[in-house]
């Protein structure tokens, strides 16, 4: 494997690193997968398969170092570096919190880890599809948590309205965006699936949006069970093929090229 890989930041936290490109994209999909698989562990509360998608995305961006950049500017340079140390200390706290039982301490860390990267400003990161959907998905993240509350008051769930409006909204912004041809290879399989899986979301999104009105918080808490399933439905197409991600190749394995 060529020492120059693009590693993925969404996120998280996917690094393009410049050099050859064809190594580049095979790395940032590997780190893009298992990104997509610690999340979705996390947020579901899942410790074995947190454990295991942290030690395969630890992996992943190993070696990760601001000096890979060589085409950057001193100062360019120099904040990147401060970006990517913060970010490493606080994926140091995510696996501590893996490690202690703590998965929600641990998203709470793992998005800002994400932030970090973000603000580095990475070169090639926004070829990446999680990366272009972060901000919705962090948000929807925060409904999907605050909306499995037994105890929620009235009050409680007129702030999780705020919230889903908010976020609704932030998925209007997102959902324009599709897989760049120039990081993924869909086969014809792979670009139907996630067309309808995008589709499900987008009228999900709405229904949610509309059931608002109707001032019912069991009917909107059911709107929320089924948007949630398609957020994971489209955002899991990126993770591993054996936590239910496409069999998405890199670009070069295209046989027309």
């Amino acid at each position: 494997m060529n020492r120059f890989l693009r590693i993925l930041a969404t996120p998280l936290f996917f690094l393009l690193l410049i050099g050859c490109v064809e190594d580049s994209l095979e790395s940032a999909h590997t780190a893009e997968m298992y990104y997509v698989d610690l999340v979705y562990a996390l947020h579901h509360h899942d410790q074995k398969g947190a454990e295991e998608a942290s030690r395969h995305f630890t992996k992943s961006i190993a070696g990760l170092d601001a000096s890979s950049y060589p085409l950057l500017s001193e100062t360019e340079t120099e904040d990147l570096r401060f970006h990517l140390d913060r970010a490493e200390q606080h994926y140091m706290e995510v696996r501590a919190s893996i490690s202690g039982e703590e998965l929600e301490q641990a998203l709470i860390q793992l998005n800002r880890a994400t932030e970090e990267l973000r603000a580095a400003r990475i070169p090639g990161f926004g070829e990446l599809y999680v990366v272009n959907i972060q901000e919705f998905l962090a948000a929807w993240m925060e409904v999907s948590r605050t909306s499995r509350r037994e105890d929620a008051s009235s009050r409680d769930w007129r702030a999780i309205n705020r919230q889903i409006k908010a976020t609704h909204a932030l998925w209007r912004q997102s959902r324009s965006y599709s897989p760049s041809p120039s990081t993924y290879f869909f086969s014809d399989e792979d670009a139907t699936s996630f067309d309808q899986a995008h589709h499900q979301l987008d009228r999900l999104m709405g229904e949610l949006k509309a059931s608002l009105e109707q001032e019912d918080d069991v009917l909107t808490k059911s709107y929320v069970d089924a948007a949630d399933a398609a957020v994971w439905g489209l955002v899991r197409r990126f993770g591993s093929p054996k936590e239910g991600g496409l069999k998405i190749s890199p670009l070069e394995t295209d046989p027309s090229r």
